[in-house]
């Protein structure tokens, strides 16, 4: 299945990097300031086998059917050039608001000031446009400090 990406959609995209193209040709030191986040979903299933029948043969291999998951959590990594700078595990059923969010930005922010202090002040971050990334609360109070 391709994902279609509508015409606006498509010219934002291009605008952007054209925009980010003009800003490393201007400032080649700005890949090493950029910090990038990404989520994955993490599920664990239980294992199912199969029952024994009696014959000679070697067992077989259990297999993870799916099934109802024993939990589901959301972790997201934000990552520099060098290597990952913060790892984030969300509680099961944790609903991710602007406000949670938020906390979970101010921890990268000490993460950085501590792991990276050359970056502390200058780091940018790249992310994708999730609400609770794009709430207006964030873009008010905490990015533009780490926009360039």
């Amino acid at each position: 299945m391709m994902l279609r990406i509508l015409p606006f959609e498509q010219e934002a995209h291009k605008n952007v990097c054209s925009d980010t193209l003009i800003a490393i040709e201007m400032n080649p030191h700005l890949l090493k300031r950029i910090v990038t986040c990404d989520e994955s979903w993490f599920s664990s299933y239980s294992i199912h086998d199969n029952p024994c029948t009696g014959r000679v043969h070697p067992p077989r291999a259990k297999t993870a059917r799916m099934s109802i998951s024993k939990f589901t959590t959301m972790m997201i990594a934000f990552t520099d050039i060098h290597d990952i700078v913060y790892l984030y595990w969300f509680p099961e059923d944790q609903t991710i608001n602007q406000l949670y969010y938020l906390q979970v930005l101010t921890e990268l922010h000490e993460r950085i000031r501590k792991k990276r202090p050359e970056l502390w002040k200058l780091w940018v971050l790249h992310q994708d446009n999730a609400l609770a990334h794009s709430a207006m609360s964030l873009s008010r109070g905490f990015l533009p400090s780490t926009a360039f």
